[in-house]
């Protein structure tokens, strides 16, 4: 007779560890105007809030890894002061800045520079934009592995392809950029909600062992900032990723970037516990209304077509919080479509 497994014993088999967050202390509404700064991650999340409607402002000052390079930028921002002169160089056709990304760049010194008065002017915005409910701002580290000028000591925030041998390599210590962060931060806005976050983007180029390393300063950072600052806390994207999801499936082909399903998990992780619950009532609604602009019968019954458009745009005219305009004239254009 073959063995029985006890139903009492399956019931209580876990296969994974299932990180539950509680709700955050402050929590954020469509009115908190966001700002979202570091690694690409910062990008995927920030975009999947803008999709929803908030008033998030996503990396204006492009893809930044290390933390140093990221709070001196913000700090200039903030303070409406110019990048240092010396930083500025020229690789063939384009001007570029060592405190920059590469993805800020031009033909011309004038032209970059307005570049970084336009991105610094949206981090200003952020900071003077009224703000009914607590305006946040989350900063995504993505490694703790800096670079530096050999001719100046000048930490550089993208090497820009230039001579390796320019360039020595190190890693920052918890105190360098927890003394970056006590400079900073009597340069952000009063009640400001400081979420900070340890990308799961893993820099392999450093090795496994090396990318733990960085990781690991960067969590401990973390820790510190929420421990000395009451208005910041630690939202948990890279063990959402290695220890709750903690598959390979979850990787993209490349090995180091999450797929999209595994970035809305986390999403929704950070819908649960930052968001308030008129926001989070929101955020559902929202993505069943994209659901059914999304729906596109093959052979639709013309008058059932049209009763569901018609119940789309009622629900519509039902949401006050948010501009729907682009939505209600892409419903009328639908149904104008079906009277022909």
């Amino acid at each position: 007779m073959p063995n029985q497994i006890n139903p009492l014993i399956l019931s209580i088999v876990q296969f994974r560890t299932e990180i539950n967050l509680p709700p955050a202390p402050e929590r954020l509404g469509l009115g908190s105007p966001g700002l979202l700064l570091g690694s690409c991650f910062a990008d995927q999340v920030g975009q999947r809030l803008l999709d929803h409607r908030f008033r998030a402002t996503t990396n204006p000052l492009g893809v930044l890894f290390n933390p140093l390079s990221l709070m001196e930028l913000l700090g200039l921002a903030l303070q409406n002061q110019s990048l240092p002169p010396d930083g500025y160089l020229q690789r063939g056709p384009l001007w570029l800045h060592y405190g920059l990304p590469g993805s800020l760049a031009a033909t011309s010194r004038p032209e970059l520079e307005a570049q970084v008065a336009q991105a610094f002017a949206r981090v200003r915005a952020w900071a003077q934009a009224p703000a009914p409910e607590p305006r946040f701002l989350v900063l995504t580290w993505g490694t703790a592995w800096v670079y530096r000028r050999r001719d100046n000591g000048q930490l550089v925030a993208n090497c820009h392809k230039m001579p390796s041998q320019w360039f020595d390599k190190q890693l920052l210590t918890p105190q360098q950029i927890m003394e970056a962060w006590a400079a900073l931060y009597p340069y952000l806005p009063i009640n400001t909600r400081i979420i900070c976050t340890v990308s799961p983007v893993r820099h392999l180029k450093d090795t496994l062992p090396l990318n733990g390393a960085s990781k690991a300063v960067l969590r401990y950072v973390c820790h510190q900032m929420a421990e000395q600052y009451p208005n910041v806390s630690y939202f948990p994207a890279f063990e959402l990723l290695v220890d709750d999801l903690r598959d390979y499936r979850f990787y993209q082909p490349d090995m180091l970037h999450p797929t999209p399903q595994a970035v809305d998990y986390v999403f929704g992780k950070f819908v649960e516990a930052h968001l308030t619950p008129a926001a989070r009532q929101f955020v559902a609604e929202w993505a069943d209304l994209q659901a059914g602009l999304a729906h596109r019968p093959l052979q639709p019954d013309r008058e059932a077509y049209r009763e569901f458009l018609s119940q789309l745009l009622g629900r519509l005219a039902n949401l006050t919080q948010v501009d729907t305009r682009p939505e209600v004239a892409e419903i009328e254009r639908r149904l104008a479509s079906l009277s022909q």
